[in-house]
């Protein structure tokens, strides 16, 4: 048995099986998020890293194949006219909408950092140092959060088509397969090896839930099937034994997976290998490939990209409109289809079929894309600093000023200057510890208030998600956060025994 010819749409030109799984993707995220019975959606971001990997290095190849070389200023430009009006245009109405709608006493902040993070292609580093992890409370005010997902995969853009143009210049052949394979290799050791990834010292928005490091291999996995072929699977047996392993395993992350699974890690190997057996098995599985290429799963397919850029902002911001209303979040997720469409009606096709633009106006068109946005979120921000010229909204920030701000976080005392983390430094009674979870983080105003009002000094050492245990919490939604606890809890044991005698006020959850 041969492979089939591959159909292309008459829309997108590209294969429609592949763009029947970006709208299984971009469903699964969708629901995830809008509250759906679908605790493990999330991974259909993982499907579509997947996907990229696949598609962009099949055109690539065919670009290398018809020209003997890349074009890398056109790749680059051709990616940013698809790719960045779109998001601008989100980014300035989400902005818009948030001055309205969202609290001044931080989302909006975070909000617009992420809106200039997202421009500038590194959101995932804004987000992992500015709103915390992906399942953490605060993610869920940031209006432009899924933006993270984004800038890996336009980091992605900017490094792999140089990496695949070197390798095809200095040795031709199986050479490019061989480096893409040595990467992917290195980014999924650097996955597994979750917790130890701390002691090295490695930035969390490296290696972290957002972190580009940790999601190559995923990109990789897609180069690899796209570099080494899909003829070989043409076996009857073989193709419906990757077709089913595929639903199987996408099926088992999607219903299996939730928020305290541990990602990215060995874990993610299931979406992972579920898309590229989809992918690999579907030109030759007329009962994998029909429905995946029908013409409602295409043109979600064809849309996935505006849908995913709109759905969470819709999400957002409906939920703080009607906090308390359950279905606020279904009915924004569901209205954001209609938004997408409008969006990829008037906004992504009509760039997509333009012509390149010669150097100078491709020029005019980025700065034409990103300068109005990145003003909107500096004045967002700026406006915010000076609370609206609100006397009142300045008292109500300063009610709620995080006193402990930079004593919050996996640095033990042990390691870094006592006095930075001291309130009432100079009083003489016997000192008080805080210690512990953003539970005992609550705590500390109160705390402090009081130390001063007895003449006690007080000490703060707090950590999210992280008890003071002497003992190993196995469990946890990011790997790379039980290397930076088990730090943080040995260097604060250890301050304890040797500091000065006093309290020890211990606050955590008892969830763990």
């Amino acid at each position: 048995m041969t492979a089939r010819p591959r159909p292309r749409t008459a829309s997108t030109g590209t294969l429609p099986f592949v763009q029947g799984l970006r709208a299984v993707a971009v469903v699964l995220v969708v629901a995830f998020h809008a509250g759906a019975p679908l605790p493990g959606g999330y991974v259909g971001v993982d499907v579509f890293f997947v996907i990229s990997g696949f598609v962009i290095t099949r055109m690539l190849m065919r670009e290398r194949n018809a020209t003997g070389s890349l074009d890398l200023p056109r790749f680059y430009g051709r990616r940013f006219k698809r790719l960045m009006p779109a998001l601008a245009v989100v980014v300035v109405i989400t902005l818009v909408a948030s001055i309205l709608l969202l609290s001044p006493l931080g989302p909006q902040q975070t909000t617009a950092a992420t809106g200039v993070g997202a421009l500038m292609l590194v959101a995932n580093v804004v987000i992992a140092r500015t709103t915390g992890d992906y399942f953490d409370a605060p993610a869920e005010s940031n209006a432009l959060l899924h933006t993270w997902s984004l800038s890996v995969e336009e980091q992605f853009y900017l490094l792999f088509p140089v990496l695949l143009l070197i390798m095809w210049r200095r040795r031709p052949g199986r050479s490019a397969a061989v480096m893409v394979a040595v990467v992917t290799l290195g980014s999924f050791i650097l996955t597994l090896a979750g917790p130890r990834a701390a002691t090295l010292s490695i930035p969390d928005a490296l290696v972290g839930f957002y972190g580009p490091a940790t999601r190559v291999w995923e990109f990789g996995a897609g180069a690899l099937l796209a570099l080494l072929g899909t003829a070989r699977l043409v076996a009857p047996l073989q193709c419906i034994g990757a077709a089913v392993l595929g639903v199987v395993l996408l099926a088992y992350a999607a219903l299996g997976f939730d928020r305290a699974t541990p990602f990215p890690s060995v874990w993610t190997l299931a979406p992972v290998l579920g898309s590229v057996a989809l992918i690999a098995a579907a030109p030759s599985t007329p009962w994998l490939a029909a429905p995946l290429s029908s013409r409602p799963m295409v043109w979600l397919g064809d849309r996935s990209y505006s849908i995913y850029l709109w759905h969470w902002p819709a999400i957002v911001l409906a939920n703080a409109s009607f906090p308390t209303a359950r279905a606020a979040a279904a009915v924004a997720a569901a209205g954001s289809f209609a938004i997408a469409a409008a969006s990829f009606r008037w906004v992504e096709e009509p760039l997509r079929r333009m012509a390149l633009p010669r150097p100078r106006r491709l020029a005019a068109l980025v700065a034409l894309t990103t300068v109005p946005a990145v003003a909107l979120a500096a004045a967002v921000v700026t406006l915010n600093r000076a609370h609206y010229g609100s006397t009142q909204l300045r008292r109500l920030a300063a009610a709620t000023t995080d006193l402990t701000v930079g004593c919050h976080d996996f640095l033990p005392l042990s390691r870094r200057p006592p006095a930075d983390c001291t309130w009432n430094a100079a009083a003489t009674g016997a000192p008080v510890y805080l210690v512990g979870d953003s539970h005992a983080k609550h705590l500390s105003a109160g705390l402090i208030a009081a130390g001063s009002a007895l003449g006690r000094p007080v000490v703060v050492s707090t950590a999210s998600n992280c008890p003071l245990l002497d003992a190993y919490v196995a469990v946890d939604i990011n790997p790379q956060h039980l290397g930076r606890c088990r730090d943080m809890v040995e260097g604060t044991l250890a301050y304890l025994d040797s500091a000065p005698a006093g309290t020890v006020v211990l606050g955590q959850s008892d969830g763990y």
